[in-house]
This record gives structure tokens, C-alpha cells and sequence, in this order.
């Protein structure tokens, strides 16, 4: 028994204890790289490392005379690559802070995380070890008498130890050079996989450089520098022609020109592109009311509106046939852009349906159309208005609050049409020309009613409010030829809700229709700048067609003082450039949420 023993206790003391302790530590290596792997397929945080040299040491053995200069400047540049990437809100969000000492690729530097002190936090980091890699980019200034300013970057992914992507640039200021290395830095960086899962196709960028160019493109687009913007666009657009962001901004920059029709092609092309894309459509059909408001700027809007005397329908005859029958087919051609437009924003309402959104989402699940980019943008839409919120917290319902904006855009579109449809008719009579006008009947009291049901709710949203306002002012341009019987209560019920565009004399009225729209108009407009969730463009409130019409027809220095100041107080003639629009009508460059 005592031999048997002693080889029992031999055997487990020599083979079961150490294979158990084998085991048990596989198992918590197992876990730990179960868990270090479910950590890292998330974006990695992104660090930007202060340069390892003095002064002293960059400018040795330099007899250049500015060389001391330039380097304090080059020594710079760290922080200024910071700004850079903190200006892009997606990659913005994974920015952490540099190491407060100097590093090297031979340190280990990833993004700070929790310490954890004592046995038990060793052991806890043992098992579930902290996320600790990181993008880790290093600057290395170069000083050469051939190029005023140069410099190596280097992403290097921690703490494998792995060289990304390693380039040198040169240019002639240092803002250039921030703006070659950072382009470089943020394509590199979002073409790693835990980048790439989470970004939807259309707005990925990929290595060519269009990214740089992009950014240039905004920052010569801050200072006013619009041609050197548009160039900057259109090497972009060679560089990454399927980014969805690029090509609004591009289509923007024409409707900022005033070139509408070259807007509405691009929009078309980037609609059949990506046809999955809400915004993209929506934009289309707005940037077609711009066109048409910009072809009758000499045929109707000159003629009715602010100035126009009452019951005025339309200018002068016209002195021959040749001239009414030109003025018929602008205006028809007016009608079938609304009607492509109406169109379009049937397909937007369409598409904003939430069983065609969920079955959307629930596609990028399937086995070989996996994307949790595309996933995200899906979710953005459905996610639900958690309405308990204060403002500040406040996550808006995407789907309810485009829905709103396309009835309300719709409605505008009727009152435009019917407009046109009265001048086509009061052209054809003083030429004598046969022309079809259509036979769509206007009910301006239905249609009242609609806009005002459509945004009494609470918070409705500022991009339906807006279009509300864009409602109203047509409305006031359209007062002669159509007006509600019962005006005067919707005035009462806007003046009860303490609208801020009517006067706040006790028992003052508007003297018409046209006086109370343009109240009404003004009203909406104030709730938008109300409200602190919005994402209105402010130079909208000058350049926009419908806000236009608002400043010459109000004479309220107050008003006009909200509002702000325009560049020719006189009567619009239809003369002065319209300026487009921002993406989305103020909105921010498209994102996958």
C-alpha cells in the first residue's frame, strides 16, 4: 500500500499537475485572445506622437540661416495633424492623446486605458487584457536647402509593431504639408478592416489622394476662393468617383454657382449610382425646384410676388407670337422638371417606408452581403425619437423627420405648379397660341391645412420647418391668384401660438393674405433658429430663392435685421446669381451613423 501510494502521489505530482496547469493556462490564453481579438475589430484609436528631437539636434550640421525657424515650425507640426484629423467627425471620434514623453516605434505607445491596481487587477488583466492597440503615427522633419519644408510620416499599428503605411512629403508651407500628410494619414488609417466594417461603400475613399483634395477643396471653399474650390472638386472627384460625400459637396458647389442644371445631371449620376441613398434623392429633387425657380425668374417670379401690383397675373402682353410662344415652353419646361421632381420625392417617401428600411437593415446581415456600414446607415433611420431627452441629449428621429420634409416639399411643389399652370394659360390667351396647361385643380385651403397639421406637431424637425417657410413665401408670391377663405383664423391660431413673425402689438392684423404668409413664413424660420439641434446653413437666409423673395417683401427692420441684411435692397427683378445650397440644405456631408 505505501509503494502504491508513492506512486500515485509520483505520478500526479510529475504529470497531472503540470498537464492541469497546462490546460488552465491555455484556457485563460484562449479567452484572453478571444477577447483581445472581439476588442479590436472595433476602429483602433488613432495617436499622434510629439517628435523625438530638439530644436538643437534638427538644425545641426545645417548652415542654412532660417533653419532654426523652420524647425520651431516643423516641431509643430504634430499639433496641427491633430486639428486636422479632429476635424473629420468619423475618424474624429477614435483621436487620442500622444504620449507625454517623447516616443520612438521601438516603445510601445497605444492609447491611454484604466489602470488596474493590486492582484486582482493583474489578474483581471491577465485574463481580459485592456485594448491597448493603437494607429500610432510619427513625424520625422526633414530640413533641406532643395525644399522649404519636409517630412516623413509613418502609421505604425501597436503593438505588433507594423509599419501601415510610411510616405515623405514636401511643400512649400507648412499648412501644405499638413494637408498632403493628413490626407495621407486618414486614408491609411480608414482603409484598415476595423475602419472599412464600419463604413458604409459610398464613403469609402480608398489611396489615390482624394481625400487631400477634398480637404482643400473646403478650406478654399472657407475663403472664398470658389474657382481654385471647384478645381480642387474636380480632381477629387477623378481621384475617388464613387464617394458619395465628394460628389454632394461637388453638386453643392454648382448649385452655389448657379449652375443648376449641371447639379441636377450630377445628382442623377450619384442617384443611379448609389440608389440605396436616401439623401442623395432627396437632394435631386430639390435641386430641380432650384432650376425651376431659376428658369422662371424671368417669366413669372418677376411678375408675381413682392412688388406685383394686386391682382396682377402676369406682365405685359407680349409684342409678338414668337415671344409668348418662347415664354410656353420655358414654362413648360418648368413643369416637367416639378414633375421629375414630384417623382423623386415619391421615391424618397417611398424608400422612408419602415418596412423597406427594415428590410434593408436585415439585408446587410445575409451571409455574402454582410456590411456594418451599411448596417449602421440603415439603423440611423430607424432609430426612434427619444422625445424624453432635453435638447441637449436629443437623438432625432432621421425617418420622421424627412417624412415630414417631403409631404411639405410636395405641397410646396403643388403651389408651384399651379402658379406656372395659371401664367402657361394667361400667355396662350394675350398670343392667341394653343398651349396645354394642364388640368390639375389647386385647393390652397386643403393645402393649408395640410402644411399646418404636417408641422403643428412638436418637434417636427427644422429641415420641415424650413421647408414650411420655402411653403409660405411661395404661398405669399402666389396671394393674387389664390388665397383661403378663412385666412383670417389661421392668423389668430399662428398669432395664440406667439409666432415670432407677427407683430406683437396687441390687436394688430396683417392687411391680407400675402402680409400673413410672409408672417407665417418668417414664424418658421424663427423656430429653425430656435432650435439648438439644427443644422441650417446660415448664408441659406441670404441666398435662398423663397428667403430672397422675404427680404423685399418685408419691411420690418427687425424682421430683415433676423433675417439679415441683403446686397440690393431694390425689387427683385430676377437679374441678381443664386447661390445653391449646402449638402442636404444645410445638412452635414453625408456619414454612416
Amino acid at each position: 500500500m505505501t509503494v502504491a501510494r508513492e506512486v500515485i502521489t509520483t505520478l500526479i505530482s510529475s504529470v497531472v499537475i503540470p498537464f492541469g496547469l497546462f490546460i488552465t493556462l491555455l484556457i485563460v490564453r484562449v479567452i484572453s485572445r478571444l477577447w483581445y481579438v472581439c476588442l479590436n475589430r472595433r476602429p483602433l484609436p488613432v495617436v499622434i506622437n510629439d517628435i523625438n528631437l530638439r530644436r538643437e539636434a534638427l538644425v545641426a550640421g545645417n548652415p542654412i540661416a532660417d533653419q532654426p525657424r523652420r524647425a520651431e515650425r516643423l516641431l509643430t507640426m504634430p499639433g496641427l495633424l491633430r486639428d486636422y484629423v479632429a476635424a473629420d467627425p468619423p475618424l474624429s471620434r477614435q483621436l487620442a492623446p500622444g504620449a507625454a514623453v517623447a516616443v520612438s516605434p521601438d516603445i510601445l505607445s497605444a492609447a491611454p486605458g484604466t489602470m488596474q491596481s493590486g492582484w486582482s487587477g493583474a489578474l483581471l488583466t491577465l485574463v481580459l487584457p485592456q485594448k491597448q492597440a493603437a494607429y500610432n503615427i510619427f513625424v520625422t522633419p526633414h530640413l533641406d536647402a532643395s525644399s522649404p519644408f519636409s517630412a516623413n510620416v509613418q502609421v505604425v499599428k501597436t503593438p505588433q509593431q507594423w509599419i501601415v503605411a510610411s510616405k515623405t512629403f514636401t511643400a512649400r508651407t507648412l499648412p501644405e504639408l499638413v494637408l498632403l500628410a493628413g490626407g495621407f494619414c486618414m486614408e491609411s488609417v480608414q482603409l484598415q478592416p476595423g475602419f472599412l466594417r464600419r463604413t458604409p461603400r459610398w464613403e469609402q475613399w480608398g489611396s489615390r489622394g482624394g481625400y487631400s483634395l477634398f480637404r482643400q477643396a473646403l478650406r478654399c471653399q472657407e475663403s472664398g476662393d470658389i474657382e481654385a474650390a471647384q478645381q480642387n472638386y474636380e480632381l477629387a472627384s477623378r481621384m475617388a468617383p464613387g464617394n458619395i460625400t465628394l460628389g454632394v459637396h461637388r453638386a453643392s458647389m454648382y448649385e452655389f454657382q448657379g449652375r443648376y442644371s449641371q447639379a441636377t445631371q450630377l445628382y442623377d449620376a450619384l442617384h443611379r449610382l448609389w440608389q440605396k441613398n436616401i439623401e442623395v434623392a432627396y437632394r435631386a429633387a430639390a435641386v430641380r425646384v432650384d432650376l425651376v425657380q431659376d428658369l422662371l425668374k424671368d417669366h413669372v417670379l418677376a411678375f408675381i410676388g413682392p412688388g406685383a401690383s394686386p391682382g396682377a397675373s402676369g406682365p405685359a402682353e407680349p409684342q409678338n407670337d414668337k415671344s409668348g410662344e418662347s415664354e410656353i415652353i420655358t414654362l413648360a419646361e418648368a413643369l416637367r422638371l416639378l414633375a421629375e421632381a414630384d417623382h423623386l420625392s415619391v421615391v424618397t417617401h417611398d424608400d422612408l417606408r419602415f418596412r423597406r428600411l427594415v428590410l434593408q437593415w436585415l439585408s446587410t446581415r445575409l451571409p455574402r452581403q454582410r456590411d456594418i456600414g451599411e448596417r449602421r446607415y440603415w439603423m440611423s433611420w430607424l432609430r426612434r425619437d427619444n422625445s424624453g431627452q432635453p435638447l441637449g441629449l436629443l437623438r432625432r428621429s432621421k425617418r420622421r423627420e424627412y417624412l415630414k420634409t417631403v409631404q411639405v416639399a410636395r405641397e410646396a411643389n403643388k403651389l408651384l405648379r399651379f402658379v406656372i399652370q395659371t401664367q402657361i394659360r394667361s400667355r396662350a390667351a394675350s398670343s392667341q397660341i394653343n398651349a396645354q396647361a394642364g388640368t390639375d385643380t389647386f385647393d390652397i385651403d386643403a393645402s393649408v391645412r395640410s402644411v399646418l397639421a404636417l408641422i403643428k406637431k412638436k418637434r417636427a424637425g427644422w429641415l420641415a420647418h424650413w421647408e414650411a417657410a420655402c411653403y409660405f413665401s411661395r404661398a405669399a408670391m402666389a396671394a393674387d391668384l389664390a388665397s383661403p377663405r378663412n385666412w383670417r383664423k389661421i392668423e389668430r391660431q399662428w398669432r395664440r401660438n406667439g409666432s415670432l413673425g407677427f407683430p406683437a402689438t396687441a390687436g394688430s392684423q396683417s392687411a391680407n393674405w400675402r402680409a400673413c404668409c410672409e408672417g407665417i413664413a418668417i414664424g418658421e424660420i424663427g423656430r429653425v433658429l430656435r432650435n439648438p439641434c439644427n443644422q441650417l446653413n446660415p448664408e441659406l437666409l441670404q441666398t435662398d430663392p423663397d428667403m430672397k423673395r422675404l427680404h423685399f417683401a418685408l419691411g420690418d427692420e427687425m424682421v430683415r435685421a433676423l433675417i439679415g441684411p441683403m446686397p440690393d435692397h431694390g425689387p427683385p427683378t430676377g437679374k441678381e446669381p443664386v447661390r445653391g445650397r449646402e449638402p442636404l440644405r444645410g445638412h452635414v456631408p453625408i456619414q454612416g451613423m
